[in-house]
C-alpha cells in the first residue's frame, strides 16, 4: 500500500501523527484500585496535564497494570499516554508534572489510589523503546508508519481483533437518542456478544470514533460509508461488569464487551478501512475512549501483532512469587489441613458437601502429609526456592492425585488433588486474582467468595419471593467441573490478564493428569475439583452465565454451578430455560435435562440443603439431604467427562518403576524408546528463556503469541515467545513457517543439533541478538589477556578434579583415601598454578591416578586398565569417548546459542575446526559421563558381548547398545543437579547454559570467571 492508492484519500489522515509515552512510577505508599485502572490512570493524567477541555481530542491512555488492584510502597506501576497532533504542550507539561511527583499529584486523600503516593522512575518512546527527556524525542507515528504497519497486514489470511479494555459499543442506530422509544436503557443498550456486531456494526463504530475525533478537533467529519461485503465477525465475545467512584463517591461503570472474534482475511477489507482498522488500535473505539476503553489489538492466527503496547512493571506472577504471599499460602494450606485432622471442619462428612462455605477451600480433602507446622527451620528457603521457580517460568505442575469418595446421593465422585507444594504455589496466586475478581464478579454469585455463602442465597431467594418471585427455573449444568472447556477458560482469562505468565500457568495447572492406583490418567478439559485454583476460575467462567442472564431482564441466584433463576410466573420460568441453554452453548456446555425444570414455590424445591415451600424455609443439610430431592437404586456411574470415568473405561495407563507414563506413550509390552522424553526449559533471566527441546521428534508450532510444541498430539512444552531467548532443536524436530515467523519477530533464534548434539545450524531474524557482535570483541580481549585467561583455566580444572574426587568418594565413601588426598593436594596445586604448562601437568596426574582408582570398580569383563583413546582399545573406555564427543557437542551448541565464539579458548589450544571454548567448558561436566559409563557396566546396562573392534575406530557400541548409552546420557544430562552456592536443582543442560551466560557476564565486565562446581 501507498500513499497514491489508499493514504492521500484516507479521510482520518488529520489524526496523525501520534506519539507515545511509557511512564513507569514507583509506589511511595500502598494503593488499591479496581479491576480496570483506566478510570484512576486517566484522573491522574488529567490532572498533571493540567485539565485542559480538549483533553479528550489530544490525549488517550492504555492501562496494562488492570487485573491486578494492590500495590504496596516500592512496587513499580506503568501506563501509557497516546498524544494526537497539537497535544506537544500538554505532553510537555505532563512529563514535567510527573517530573514534580509527589508534589505535582491531584489529592493527598488516601481514598485516591493514585496521588502523592508516587514517584517518577523513567519516562520512555513506546514505538522506539528509547528513553526521553522531552516531547521532541517522542518518535512520530504518521501516516507513512501507518502504511507500513497496514502493508504487513495486507495478504494475511485470517485477523483476529483481541479487546485489551473494555468496549462499550452502542447498538442503536446512527442518530437515535437514548429516549428514543423502545430503545433499551443502561448497559442493555450495547452490544454483549459477537452476534450484536453483525450487519457492519463493528465497521460503524469504528468509523465513528475516528469521525466523533476529526468533527470535535475540526468542526467537521468526513461521511460514513460502510463498504458492502465485509464478513460479519465471528468468536467468543463476553460482557464484564466492573465500575469506579468518581471523586463525589459515586459509582460510575467501566464494564464493556471483551473477548476477541476474526474480522476475516484482509484482503476482503477495502484499504482505508484496513488503515483505519490498524490506526483504531491507538485510538480505541466506542464510549469512554478517552479514558482508555474500547482498546483493540489485531493479531494473526499465530497471535503476534504490529501494534507496539506497554506492558506492566511488574506480571501478577511476580506478585504471587513473594515471600510473604507464599507463606500466607502456605499457612492457610497449612492450617487447613490441621483442622480437618482435629475435625474442626465437615465433621466428619466425606467430599465435596463437608464444607461448602469455607471460601475456596472447598475440596481441601484427604490431602498428603503436610510439613511439621513445629518444624520451620527450612520453610523460608523451601518457598524462596518454589518462589524464584515461578518468578522464573521455571515451574512445572505435578500430576494430581486421584481421590474418590461418594456423594450424599451414594454416587461415586472423584478428586483431583495437588501435592502439598504446589497447593500453595496454586493459593498464593488465587491470593492475587481473587480479590481482583471481586470488583468483577456478579452480586448474583455466592459461592466460594468472601462474606457470602450457602445462607446468603438462600436470604437472596426469600428477598425474591417477598418481591413477588413465585417460580423458579432449577437448572442442572452436565457435569461443568469435568467438562469445562481449556479453549473458552484460556480466552477469558487472556481478555482479563492480556499475556501475563500466569495466564499459561493457569492453564497448566487446569491441564495436569491424575495418578490413580498406579494408573495415570490424562485429561483434555474440565477443572480439577481439589485444586484451590478451581473454584475461583470456575465462578469466573460463570459469571458469563451470570451476566447474560441479567442483561436479558432475569434474576437468579447461583452458588458455583448450581442456580435456580427466579421468575414472577411460569411462563417467564420456561423462557429462562431457554436463556440458560443459550448462554450455556456459548462456554461449550449443555444442561442436564432432567434434572432441570420449572417449579413454583408453593410445590416447593430444594437448593442448597435448604427447602422452599413458598415464604417457609426449612435447612435439611443436617439431616443429610443434599442439593435435590432423595433417591433410591444403583448409583450412577462417574459423570462422562471425568477421569474417574476413564478409569472405569480402562483409559488410563499404568504407572511403571520409574515413574508415570502417559496414555500418549508406549504402550504395554514395547520397549521402552531410546531417546528421552523431555522438554528442558531454563531459567528466565534479562535475555529470557532457553528452552531446550529434546527425544522423540515434536511439532513446533505457535499459538496466539505462544510457542506451542506436541509430541503424538499431545501438548509437551507451551510458553510466551517473547519470555524466550533462543529455542534448540535437539533431533528431528520440525518447525513450522508461522512459527519461524513468530521466532524472528520476537528476535528469537532457532539452533539445531543432533540429536547427538553435533550443532547443525541456526535460523534468526538477521538482527544482532542480546549480546551482538561486540561480544567476540570482548571475548577474543579477555581471552589473550594472559591473567585473566589463567584465572579461568584454574577455575574449570580446579571444578574438574573436584568432581573426580567426589565420584570416587560417592563410589566408595571409606575407599580410595590415598587417591582422594592426592586429588585434594592437585586442588590446591591447581589453585597456585600460574603457568598454562603447570596447570596441564597437575590436570594430567590428577587424571591418572583418578582413573586408575576408577577401574577398580569397573568389572574386569571390561578391561579397562586406564585411559587410553584414538582409538579407544576397550568398551569403558569406548563408552567414555563416546559419552565425551556427546557432551563436546551439546557444550558447542550451548556456546553458540549464548552468542559466544567457539573456537577460541582461554585454555585448550585451537586448532582446525575444534571449537577450543568447548573443550575449555566441558571440563567441570566430565564426570557426567563417567557416571553414566560406571552405571553402563556395573548395572549390566551394556553388556561385554555388545561392543566390537573396529581395525581402524577401535573399540565401538553397536547400534541398539548405542542408543541405550545415548539414552543414559541423555538422562545424565536432564536430571537435576545442585551447584555450589546456589540453594535450586537445575538439569545439567541448564547447567552448562548457566556456566556459560556467567562466561558472557565475565567478557563483558571484564570481571573473574566462576566456573560450575556441584554440591
Amino acid at each position: 500500500m501507498s500513499a497514491t492508492d489508499g493514504g492521500d484519500a484516507f479521510p482520518f489522515a488529520g489524526l496523525l501523527p501520534l506519539r507515545a509515552l511509557a511512564v513507569t512510577l514507583e509506589l511511595t505508599a500502598e494503593a488499591r484500585l479496581g479491576f480496570y485502572h483506566q478510570a484512576a490512570v486517566h484522573a491522574l493524567v488529567r490532572h498533571l496535564a493540567g485539565s485542559p477541555d480538549a483533553f479528550h481530542t489530544l490525549l488517550t491512555i492504555d492501562a496494562p497494570e488492570s487485573g491486578r488492584i494492590e500495590y504496596r510502597a516500592g512496587d513499580h506501576y506503568r501506563f501509557a499516554v497516546y498524544g494526537l497532533p497539537g497535544s506537544e504542550a500538554v505532553l510537555a507539561r505532563l512529563m514535567t508534572a510527573l517530573r514534580r511527583l509527589p508534589g505535582a499529584a491531584p489529592r493527598t486523600d488516601a481514598r485516591v489510589p493514585l496521588r502523592d503516593n508516587l514517584r517518577l522512575l523513567q519516562l520512555h518512546d513506546l514505538f522506539s523503546g528509547a528513553p526521553v527527556a522531552a516531547v521532541a524525542d517522542l518518535t512520530l507515528y504518521d501516516l507513512d508508519a501507518l502504511l507500513v504497519e497496514t502493508s504487513l497486514w495486507e495478504r494475511a489470511p485470517a485477523m483476529r481483533l483481541r479487546w485489551l479494555s473494555p468496549a462499550r459499543l452502542d447498538k442503536g442506530s446512527p442518530g437515535q437518542g437514548s429516549a428514543a422509544k423502545g430503545r433499551p436503557k443502561g448497559d442493555a443498550r450495547y452490544c454483549h456478544c459477537a452476534e450484536d456486531l453483525a450487519d457492519g456494526l463493528l465497521p460503524r463504530r469504528l468509523h465513528d470514533a475516528a469521525a466523533s475525533l476529526v468533527r470535535d478537533r475540526d468542526g467537521t467529519a468526513p461521511p460514513r460509508h460502510v463498504p458492502e461485503g465485509l464478513p460479519a465477525p465471528s468468536g467468543h465475545l463476553f460482557w464484564v461488569d466492573s465500575e469506579y467512584r468518581d471523586r463525589d463517591g459515586k459509582p460510575s461503570p467501566v464494564g464493556g464487551l471483551v473477548g476477541e472474534i476474526d474480522v476475516g482475511p484482509a484482503a476482503v477489507i477495502p484499504a482505508n478501512w484496513l488503515l483505519l482498522l490498524v490506526l483504531g488500535q491507538y485510538l480505541g473505539i466506542g464510549e469512554r475512549r478517552a479514558l482508555g476503553l474500547g482498546r483493540y489489538r489485531l493479531e494473526p492466527p499465530d497471535g503476534t501483532s504490529t501494534c507496539t503496547l506497554a506492558e506492566p512493571a511488574a506480571s501478577l506472577l511476580a506478585a504471587a512469587a513473594r515471600d510473604d504471599t507464599l507463606y500466607a499460602a502456605y499457612r492457610a494450606i497449612r492450617d487447613n489441613q490441621i483442622q480437618k485432622r482435629s475435625g474442626r471442619k465437615g465433621q466428619g462428612k466425606p467430599g465435596p458437601q463437608s464444607w461448602q462455605d469455607t471460601g475456596g477451600e472447598l475440596w481441601d480433602t484427604e490431602y498428603p502429609e503436610a510439613p511439621d507446622p513445629d518444624e520451620e527451620e527450612e520453610l523460608a528457603d523451601r518457598l524462596e526456592r518454589l518462589g524464584k521457580r515461578l518468578l522464573e517460568g521455571d515451574y512445572r505442575p505435578p500430576a494430581l492425585r486421584g481421590v474418590v469418595y461418594r456423594d450424599p446421593d451414594g454416587d461415586l465422585r472423584g478428586l483431583a488433588i495437588p501435592p502439598f507444594w504446589d497447593r500453595v504455589a496454586q493459593r498464593a496466586l488465587v491470593e492475587r486474582i481473587a480479590p481482583a475478581l471481586e470488583g468483577v464478579f456478579s452480586a448474583a454469585s455466592h459461592g466460594y467468595r468472601p462474606g457470602l455463602s450457602r445462607h446468603t442465597a438462600s436470604s437472596a431467594i426469600q428477598r425474591a419471593w417477598r418481591e413477588g418471585y413465585r417460580w423458579v427455573y432449577e437448572a442442572d449444568i452436565e457435569g461443568f467441573f469435568d467438562n469445562l472447556d481449556w479453549q473458552r477458560l484460556a480466552e477469558r482469562l487472556r481478555a482479563l490478564y492480556r499475556d501475563d505468565p500466569a495466564v499459561d500457568l493457569l492453564l497448566a495447572w487446569m491441564a495436569a493428569p491424575v495418578d490413580y492406583q498406579g494408573m495415570r490418567i490424562e485429561r483434555s478439559r474440565g477443572l480439577p475439583q481439589g485444586a484451590p485454583l478451581s473454584p475461583v476460575l470456575a465462578n469466573l467462567m460463570l459469571d458469563d452465565l451470570d451476566s447474560d442472564l441479567e442483561h436479558a431482564g432475569f434474576r437468579l441466584v447461583r452458588y458455583a454451578d448450581d442456580f435456580v433463576v427466579l421468575c414472577k410466573d411460569q411462563e417467564r420460568a420456561r423462557a429462562a430455560g431457554e436463556a440458560v441453554r443459550r448462554s450455556l452453548a456459548e462456554l461449550g456446555l449443555i444442561l442436564n435435562e432432567s434434572k432441570s425444570r420449572s417449579v413454583s414455590f408453593e410445590q416447593g424445591f430444594r437448593y442448597l440443603g435448604f427447602l422452599f415451600v413458598n415464604d417457609l424455609v426449612i435447612d435439611t443439610a443436617g439431616e443429610g439431604g443434599g442439593g435435590g430431592t432423595e433417591r433410591s437404586g444403583r448409583p450412577k456411574l462417574p459423570p462422562a467427562g471425568s477421569w474417574l470415568a476413564r478409569v472405569t473405561q480402562r483409559q488410563a495407563t499404568p504407572l511403571g518403576p520409574d515413574g508415570p507414563e502417559t496414555i500418549a506413550s508406549v504402550t504395554a509390552g514395547e520397549a521402552a524408546p531410546a531417546e528421552p522424553q523431555q522438554v528442558v526449559q531454563g531459567t528466565l533471566g534479562d535475555e529470557g528463556q532457553l528452552l531446550l527441546l529434546t527425544g522423540a521428534p515434536c511439532l513446533i508450532a505457535t499459538k496466539q503469541g505462544r510457542l506451542v510444541a506436541t509430541r503424538a498430539d499431545q501438548v509437551v512444552i507451551e510458553s510466551p515467545w517473547r519470555q524466550l531467548q533462543a529455542v534448540v532443536c535437539f533431533g528431528l524436530h520440525h518447525v513450522t513457517t508461522p512459527a519461524l515467523r513468530s521466532a524472528f519477530s520476537h528476535h528469537v533464534p532457532v539452533h539445531f543439533a543432533s540429536s547427538g548434539g553435533a550443532y547443525q545450524g541456526s535460523a534468526w531474524s538477521g538482527q544482532a541478538g542480546s549480546e551482538g557482535a561486540g561480544i567476540w570483541l570482548d571475548q577474543q580481549a579477555c581471552f589473550s589477556h594472559p591473567e585473566w585467561a589463567m584465572a579461568a583455566a584454574r577455575q574449570i580444572i580446579m571444578s574438574r578434579i573436584r568432581h573426580m574426587r567426589e565420584l570416587l568418594r560417592q563410589r566408595a565413601p571409606s575407599g580410595f583415601q590415598n587417591t582422594r588426598d592426592a586429588l585434594q593436594r592437585a586442588v590446591a596445586e591447581a589453585e597456585r598454578a600460574s603457568d598454562p604448562s603447570v596447570l596441564n601437568g597437575i590436570e594430567g596426574a590428577a587424571t591418572r591416578a583418578y582413573f586408575q582408582a576408577l577401574a577398580t570398580s569397573v568389572p574386569a569383563v571390561y578391561e579397562f586398565d586406564g585411559r587410553n583413546r584414538r582409538p579407544p582399545r576397550d568398551p569403558f573406555n569406548a563408552l567414555l569417548s563416546f559419552g565425551y564427543t556427546l557432551l563436546y557437542a551439546h557444550v558447542d551448541t550451548l556456546i553458540r546459542v549464548a552468542g559466544l565464539y567457539p573456537w577460541i579458548g582461554f585454555y585448550h589450544q585451537p586448532h582446525g575446526r575444534h571449537a577450543a571454548l568447548a573443550s575449555d567448558l566441558m571440563e567441570p561436566f566430565r564426570h557426567v559421563v563417567e557416571r553414566a559409563a560406571l552405571r553402563a557396566v556395573t548395572r549390566q546396562g551394556i553388556k561385554p558381548e555388545e561392543f566390537y573392534l573396529d581395525p581402524i575406530k577401535g573399540c565401538r557400541l553397536s547400534p541398539t547398545a548405542m542408543r541405550r548409552y545415548l539414552a543414559m546420557i541423555w538422562e545424565r544430562l536432564e536430571a537435576p543437579a545442585e551447584s555450589l552456592g546456589d540453594a535450586e536443582s537445575r538439569p545439567i543442560l541448564q547447567q552448562i547454559h548457566r556456566q556459560n551466560r556467567r562466561l558472557v557476564e565475565a567478557v563483558r565486565g571484564g570481571t573473574p570467571f566462576s566456573a560450575w562446581v556441584s554440591r
